[in-house]
């Protein structure tokens, strides 16, 4: 008997302190399992601590029986304790294990505890901490069916499948098995065969039907019943859905499902569920998947970690196929206690475990070793760890219901092609372009795409132009429009899902990622990953109707932005769609008709209030529109629900989707209205908006929308009636909506405890975030030095915002600080912006809404001309991306970076200012991903490849890899750069990922430094004579000026080179500080030759202007001088 045993847990967290293992005195508190402690604190989701579960339980006669426990995930080493006594470890979180309790149980009460030991870093995502998946209560008989122990086959045949079945059994002796697969109520096959320890049988099934083959388009499953017989009784049975299919992959042509080429549209997923954390529900999981499913996604990567087995069944029975990954690191770590640790001692159980437990999944079409794994590359060793998880694998699935896998990185170089001999099937990692050649190289390796197409992109909120490729914004967000690329992938995903549509020897593509997911933020630091088409909250974004287009027959056609920006203000306009041409109409007016280009069109129009519509007509004549119209401040609360029943049962979740629309009705899809929540009839256990960098607790009954939505997840309990929710915010009609609970059975030993109704100390009113900043041009968009300011209004919506202050700046397009011109806030809700130089620029103004990051942005874009060339100081740091040359327009990364790849690798910056004194010392700041190996790199004086250009130095960069961190190199040149030069930087031409950062010049610190006296700033007098570095000659009332001394170490000594023809020459030295002027008089003896002179000074500090005064009667060579700081 297999019953679920999540009922009845208390738990604490607790300080991880390997002393303390034994002290069990803590704070506990009931909880529900699954569990995952870290969720409840959203500031704080990485926390090292260790967390605490006991129970309590009545057994009742123990005598006879085989008792275990079966945990399907504990996050991560963790030991269990029954009756105090150690009963058994397992150290990977997401593996499922068994615990024998039979000797440690004794008849009545029993106590259970489990010690989770969390030390972070563990992961490079968001892992959850805790019993974070059922456990179950496996009683039987000493003779019984071995955990995981049944193993089903089929092999496609011309009329029908052939079958072949196995199931293992502990102390046989004596006992039968009896084996049932049918469909319904309609029996495909049964026999009743002498049991043994692993008992084995085949069959033919020829008299089918389409309605017993499992297909992605109709997943049919069938029931598989292993029964084991004493004496013709049942003492012990197994239950479970399997499939009738076939799959194969062809080298040339992909993959293969029942003989039907398929192209795998796919996705990768990890395993957290948003503001449930890693605690995993079923409904979550299921709303999850058929969201991929109605983009079009037809398999789900599980990345990087062997899913929960309920996820499992959802796959089988929604038709969608799995790519079954196990492990992110090999014996190698990728963070301080991470799997790693482990690997060597454990990974043969984990791969039993994993390959066991799932391997009669008709969905899984593959078992993946591993993700980009350093291993491989990095050492012979790789290949051995590969050839030997390989072995394993094929150990627990030896006929083969999946091929091994790698998903790798490293494929350029020899030591993952050597692993990619160990394994079935090649996995490239964003290397699509690795696909033909490597298929010519190696004509029997069967190739896909195992993670492509990182795209990062926020939900609603949209960053112009579209014609600037940027990646980093100061709100945070992510532009979906597509104008906002991750470094790993800088194609488009419309080149790559063209490219997985069109090239045969690829069997599909998983692109990275189906669902946004907490952790790896990049390219920021936030809260949770932007690659995703639906946020955490489970909400879609644009790209999901651009791979609804291109994956799916149904006709799409979806436009965006939403419609509400500044009057005038330049607003790119795009829609998706699989239709056909597409015309764009503003308040009725045509912009024109465009055709799509791989499922995308765009126009660039001014924003006017009112509406934007595009319609399509397809082949049939059908007229297809979607529409976009202006909305005020939200007047009223919205409520929707993902479906109007829950099942009773306790475990059932209902999906709220909280918006609001304006007084006219017109949803306000900025808004970020404060929303409260109360329910009855059922247990708030989430609210979530997607927001990365939103840190409320997802724990709350109070939550921010985030581009006008968020989603509530309430659970429903286990009895029959109505679930009211009811959702209040300042100055908005309330909304309330009901929910039926339907009668369902009810699941013996579930849990129903959490219920949340903490508002973290909001009250209505007490938060009322900006919503919108209006912008009113005085002028034009074209300041010229006639007309070179304007003044810029501003109105902030909702008027009773709670937070007022606003920032300014004047950016470029791709968002980077210029000083093409300044912005100034004057009174009266305005600014003044007035240009420098000419050139196009935005002013910005946003508004932080409380948080560490502004949220709001509102722009307006200027040109200006006739003010002449914009100059670079090299002496504050040059962000690359306001480079002004380059072979071809460059993709912005991280910070302003640009991506530098081996068709695009020079970048110049025109008309850079060294100034008088030049330099000879600068840094780059650069980002070489996932690798420690040096590159080179030249500075130029002019273009590369030009007549007129000249190498100024070869370098070399070096840096340990950081992930997100631009590293700087600093560099000596031979000679000083002076005066204004056109620079270039060329990189070598290499498949490395490089991100350059930028640069910095360190400016001639030439306080301290020997300076000609021909370098002066000033020189002035009667009598002179200027002789290459030196001034000879030096007669009647001579000045020579030295300006912006710094003297920010003092002064003690200066030293004078130089020839007197006379006996002695008296020369004046005066240091004019701001306090007043300093003289000294130093006397220089005549030699007949060049000599040195050293003359004490006083401490003199700050920037000072040095002035060499000769007064009448002088006849002196004056070749160099130099001042010594002073000593401390």
């Amino acid at each position: 008997m297999k019953t679920l045993f999540n009922n009845g847990w208390s738990f604490a967290k607790t300080k991880a302190d390997d002393s303390l293992e034994n002290d069990w005195n803590a704070d506990y508190k009931p909880v529900d399992i699954p569990h995952d402690w870290l969720i409840y604190n959203a500031k704080d989701l990485y926390e090292t601590s260790f967390g605490r579960y006991v129970k309590t339980f009545d057994f009742g006669k123990v005598s006879g029986k085989s008792i275990r426990l079966y945990f399907e995930g504990v996050y991560m080493d963790c030991t269990v304790y029954v009756n105090g006594e150690v009963a058994g470890e397992n150290k990977y979180g997401y593996s499922t294990f068994e615990v024998d309790l039979t000797d440690k149980l004794h008849d009545g009460e029993n106590e259970i505890k489990v010690l989770v030991r969390h030390r972070s870093p563990n992961s490079r995502w968001y892992s959850g901490a805790g019993i974070f998946r059922d456990i179950y209560l496996i009683v039987t008989e000493k003779s019984h069916l071995a955990t995981d122990g049944v193993y089903f086959h089929t092999d496609k045949t011309a009329d029908g499948f052939d079958v072949k079945l196995s199931a293992e059994v502990v102390n046989p002796d004596g006992l039968t098995i009896e084996f049932t697969l049918s469909k319904d109520d309609d029996i495909l096959y049964n026999a009743e065969i002498s049991a043994e320890t692993v008992t084995e049988t085949a069959f033919s099934l020829t008299d089918i039907s389409d309605d017993h083959i499992w297909d992605i388009d109709s997943p049919n499953l069938l029931t598989l019943s292993v029964a084991l017989k004493k004496d013709g009784k049942v003492i012990n049975s197994n239950t479970q859905k399997v499939g009738l299919r076939e799959i194969e992959y062809k080298p040339d042509s992909g993959f293969y499902l029942n003989g039907r080429h398929i192209k795998l549209n796919g996705v990768c997923l990890h395993h957290d569920l948003g503001c449930l954390g890693a605690a995993f529900n079923k409904s979550a999981a299921r709303r999850q998947l058929q969201s991929m499913l109605d983009m079009g996604v037809n398999s789900v990567r599980t990345s990087h970690n062997p899913p929960a087995k309920a996820f499992m069944e959802l796959c089988d029975e929604m038709g969608m196929l799995v790519d079954s990954e196990a492990f992110d690191m090999w014996e190698r770590p990728k963070t301080e206690f991470d799997y790693a640790r482990f690997f060597d001692e454990w990974h043969e159980k984990d791969v039993a475990s994993w390959i066991r437990r799932d391997r009669n999944h008709p969905s899984v079409i593959m078992w993946s070793v591993g993700n980009e794994i350093y291993d491989t590359h990095v050492s012979p060793r790789g290949c051995e760890v590969a050839k030997m998880l390989h072995t394993a694998v094929r150990k627990s699935d030896p006929l083969c219901n999946a091929p091994t896998t790698i998903g790798s990185n490293y494929m350029p170089w020899e030591g993952a092609q050597n692993c990619a001999e160990q394994v079935d099937l090649v996995g490239y990692n964003y290397l699509e372009r690795l696909y033909e050649p490597h298929h010519k190289e190696h004509p029997d390796w069967k190739i896909y795409g195992s993670e492509t197409t990182a795209g990062v992109k926020s939900r609603g909120v949209y960053h112009f132009p579209l014609g600037t490729a940027f990646l980093t914004h100061p709100d945070m967000q992510c532009s979906p429009l597509g104008n906002c690329r991750a470094g790993a992938s800088a194609d488009t995903a419309q080149k790559i899902i063209a490219l997985n549509r069109d090239i045969d020897v690829c069997a599909g593509m998983y692109i990275w990622t189906g669902s946004d997911y907490i952790g790896e933020p990049s390219p920021y630091s936030t809260k949770n990953a932007y690659y995703g088409s639906i946020d955490t909250a489970g909400l879609r974004k644009d790209s999901f109707y651009l791979y609804q287009s291109a994956w799916t027959d149904k006709p799409v056609l979806h436009l965006m932005p939403y419609w509400d920006f500044n009057e005038g203000q330049l607003i790119d306009v795009v829609a998706y769609t699989n239709i056909g041409d597409v015309e764009l109409f503003v308040n009725g007016r045509s912009c024109g008709v465009k055709h799509p280009e791989e499922y995308t069109v765009n126009w660039q129009i001014p924003y006017e209030k009112g509406e934007i519509r595009v319609k399509a007509t397809a082949a049939d004549g059908t007229v297809y529109e979607d529409v976009k119209r202006s909305f005020g401040d939200s007047a009223k609360i919205v409520l929707s629900a993902y479906s109007d029943t829950v099942k009773a049962d306790g475990e059932d979740l209902a999906f709220i989707t909280v918006s609001t629309v304006d007084m006219d009705g017109n949803p306000v899809e900025n808004a970020r209205d404060r929303i409260f929540l109360t329910v009855e009839g059922g247990r708030l256990v989430g609210f979530d908006n997607g927001d990365s960098t939103d840190y409320d607790n997802y724990k709350s009954a109070n939550r921010r929308l985030f581009s006008g939505k968020a989603v509530a997840y309430i659970s429903a309990d286990t009895s029959e009636g109505e679930i009211t929710v009811t959702a209040t915010g300042e100055n908005l009609e309330k909304s309330v909506i009901t929910i039926k609970k339907v009668k369902s059975d009810i699941i013996n030993g579930i849990s129903t405890l959490e219920n949340i109704t903490d508002n973290d100390g909001y009250t209505i009113g007490s938060d009322v975030p900006i919503r919108k900043i209006e912008l009113k041009r005085s002028t034009g968009i074209e300041l010229t030095p006639d007309n070179n300011d304007c003044t810029v209004v501003y109105t902030i919506f909702p008027a009773n915002a709670t937070h007022g202050t606003l920032q300014w700046s004047i950016v470029t397009a791709s968002g980077i600080e210029t000083n093409l011109a300044t912005v100034t806030e004057s009174n009266n809700h305005s600014a003044v912006v007035h240009a420098n130089g000419d050139g196009t620029f935005r002013l910005r103004c946003s508004a932080d809404n409380g948080s560490e990051f502004p949220q709001i942005l509102s722009e307006y874009e200027f040109t200006a001309n006739g003010f002449g060339q914009p100059i670079f100081d090299p002496y504050t740091f040059v962000t690359a991306c306001l480079y002004s040359d380059s072979v071809s327009l460059m993709d912005e990364v991280r910070c302003g970076g640009v991506s530098i790849t081996a068709d695009n690798n020079i970048v110049g910056f025109k008309k850079t200012d060294f100034g008088k004194y030049g330099t000879d010392e600068f840094l780059v700041r650069i980002i070489n991903w996932h690798k420690d190996c040096p590159f080179g790199f030249r500075l130029w004086e002019g273009c590369p490849g030009a007549e007129s250009s000249a190498l100024i130095g070869e370098f070399t960069y070096q840096a340990n890899f950081e992930w997100q961190t631009y590293k700087d190199n600093h560099y000596k040149l031979s000679s000083r750069l002076t005066g204004e030069k056109d620079i270039y930087f060329e990189f070598d031409k290499t498949d490395l990922r490089i991100d350059f950062g930028g640069f910095l010049f360190t400016p001639r610190q030439k306080a301290y430094e020997r300076l000609n006296s021909a370098d002066c700033d000033l020189i002035h007098g009667d009598t002179y004579t200027a002789d290459g570095t030196s001034v000879k000659g030096i007669g009647n009332n001579v000045f020579l000026d030295f300006d912006d001394m710094d003297f920010d170490k003092g002064t003690s000594l200066i030293r004078i080179h130089g020839m007197t023809r006379h006996d002695n020459d008296s020369i004046h030295v005066h240091f004019h500080t701001d306090s007043g002027r300093i003289e000294e008089i130093i006397e220089f003896p005549g030699s007949g030759m060049p000599i040195t002179v050293s003359h004490r000074l006083p401490d003199i500090r700050g920037k000072v202007k040095v002035e060499f005064r000769f007064l009448p009667g002088c006849d002196f060579d004056f070749d160099w001088f130099e001042i010594e700081p002073a000593i401390d």
